[in-house]
């Protein structure tokens, strides 16, 4: 029975996974600091995961392998698109609250203001921040990309449990979802009139990171 730690197994999950988020930090990093602006790496943090998803479930089959692409559209089930459309919605979501809020201020990120202060901040950022980003991105996105990479359908639950088993699936996506946005919504209205103060109300009363 083969193993996801086998060699061949390893070399067509994880380390594409690797390759495609290391790959991703190097143009981000370049922009960035180009920009002066460090808050790239929030905005690669989210379009790097959908970027992942789509490449290894639609990109990587019909560019790499040579599979026409109708093929390959036809051959996603139906809990491999649902996998597709979460992974996106999320990433979208966020990368437009990173860069909406980044251009609306004018500015970087106030959490990254120590590191710019530094005079090698910048370089030393390519490998605390960037590098190590990428690799737990590419952790992360196994849960996603695993099943596509792997030559595995993505399927849903045995049949008897179908109904049950799906709906507490995407029940619980949608509520993690849910939460983010609330906590997101709470978190503006606090701070819309220049309150500074510790937002202790709502979801945050509950949870200090909520996201």
């Amino acid at each position: 029975m083969v193993s996801l730690v086998d060699v061949g197994v390893l070399r067509d999950t994880l380390l594409p996974n690797l390759a495609l988020h290391s790959t991703l930090a190097v143009p981000a990093y370049l922009i960035g600091r180009g920009l002066d602006r460090l808050v790239a790496k929030d905005v690669l943090w989210s379009t790097g995961q959908i970027s992942n998803v789509l490449y290894a479930s639609i990109i990587r089959p019909a560019l790499v392998q040579g599979v026409p692409l109708e093929r390959v559209l036809k051959s996603i089930t139906r809990p491999g698109w649902v996998t597709i459309a979460g992974v996106s919605l999320w990433g979208t979501r966020l990368a437009y609250r990173v860069i909406s809020r980044t251009v609306a201020s004018g500015k970087d990120d106030p959490r990254y203001a120590s590191v710019k202060r530094d005079p090698s901040g910048w370089t030393k950022a390519f490998f605390t921040t960037f590098v190590p980003e990428a690799i737990v991105q590419s952790l992360i996105t196994l849960a996603v990309t695993l099943p596509f990479r792997a030559g595995v359908p993505v399927v849903g639950a045995p049949r008897e449990y179908a109904g049950i088993i799906d709906a507490v699936a995407i029940g619980l996506w949608s509520a993690g979802f849910g939460l983010e946005v609330l906590a997101d919504w709470q978190l503006a209205a606090h701070q819309q009139y220049g309150d500074k103060s510790l937002l202790r109300e709502g979801v945050w009363s509950i949870v200090r990171h909520p996201k």
